[in-house]
């Protein structure tokens, strides 16, 4: 045989090998998905895939897995078990090809909580956040500055969730102020099911040209979790708030508000994501005197952790102080950091 063939049979044989030790996945709409298991924990599968990259499938809809690479299975039961599995030819089950006796061979996939990484305890704390930064300027026949900065940290688990958030934003235009106003919140939310959570809140909101000294709501309702992961996050708040305005000529106004809000964010493709978080105030004095507070745009990630941001914030008062306008829109490109 010549060296060519073998080397061509070797590289045969080696490719042949690696695509059976690839794992195989079956989805519950009979889907197959091909390559490396690298762990399941919370309900979703983690895949690696040759051509894609890492592949994130709902555990619920798994009816199916074959891989000749062991496996550390861990169990509502607290046990582990190490060891590669095939088909056992029935959905919602699998056999496992190294079991010590002929009654552990087969395992219903609705036992296992996690595999290849332990189940995390519900009361585990867990920190994800996010921070932006831009800043545009010119010299010349025209003078112009703009910087916008914001972050948001969130502390949770499944019982309790933590927010607090700022945004600042300042600019002028040849040496006079045109932009000057920063916001803060804050919210905590205790989890009443997986989806309905008990939603408290505070917001501070300073504007220096619609004379607003400080804007600030103390509210307090009920919210809907519909979708909480990497690719999706959609969550909606109704409640009430005690709103407080200060203004820098105009006397002070005291109300009780109906607040509103929406939290949504979406993986589109695989390099793009598109957010929307909107809160909205209605006196129920006058509704009439209403206030909203608008944040979208799109992030596009860099690395792993640093993205960069395409946004819009758009802040509109229906009732102003006398000689302001009613809406602010601002424009900002920036470079974020996110953990």
């Amino acid at each position: 045989m010549s060296l060519i063939r073998i080397i061509s049979l070797t590289a045969m044989l080696s490719g042949l090998a690696n695509y059976c030790a690839a794992a195989t996945v079956v989805m519950a709409n009979g889907e197959q998905f091909n390559g490396t298991i690298i762990r399941m924990k919370n309900a979703e599968l983690l895949l690696k895939n040759t051509y894609v990259g890492q592949l994130k499938l709902p555990w619920s809809e798994v009816v199916e897995i074959i891989s000749e690479q062991p496996l550390k299975l861990y169990l509502h039961d607290d046990s582990l078990i190490s060891s590669a599995v095939t088909s056992s030819g029935q959905a919602g089950t699998m056999q496992l090809t190294t079991a010590p006796s002929a009654a552990a061979h087969v395992l219903e996939l609705a036992q296992i909580v996690a595999i290849n990484s332990p189940q995390e305890s519900p009361y585990d704390y867990h920190w994800r956040g996010k921070s932006n930064v831009g800043l545009t300027a010119t010299s010349g026949n025209s003078d112009t500055t703009r910087f916008h900065v914001d972050g948001e940290a969130t502390l949770e688990n499944e019982f309790n969730r933590y927010i607090v958030g700022v945004d600042f934003n300042r600019g002028s235009d040849n040496n006079v102020t045109s932009v000057e106003n920063w916001t803060a919140y804050g919210s905590y939310d205790h989890f009443l099911s997986k989806k309905l959570f008990w939603n408290n809140n505070i917001s501070f909101k300073q504007n220096g040209l619609q004379e607003l000294s400080l804007r600030s709501a103390v509210g307090s309702g009920i919210g809907y979790q519909f979708h909480d992961d990497d690719a999706l996050r959609l969550s909606t708040t109704a409640g009430l708030s005690y709103v407080s305005e200060s203004f820098t000529v105009a006397p002070t106004q005291e109300f009780l508000a109906a607040q509103f809000g929406l939290d949504y964010e979406q993986q589109w493709f695989d390099w793009l994501r598109f957010f929307h978080n909107l809160t909205a105030l209605v006196s129920l004095e006058d509704f009439d005197d209403f206030v909203l507070r608008s944040r979208s745009g799109l992030r596009y990630p860099v690395t792993d952790a640093f993205v960069t941001s395409l946004q819009v914030n758009f802040d509109y008062d229906n009732s102003p102080s006398e000689g302001a306008e009613k809406e602010d829109i601002i424009y900002s490109f920036t470079l974020g950091y996110n953990w």
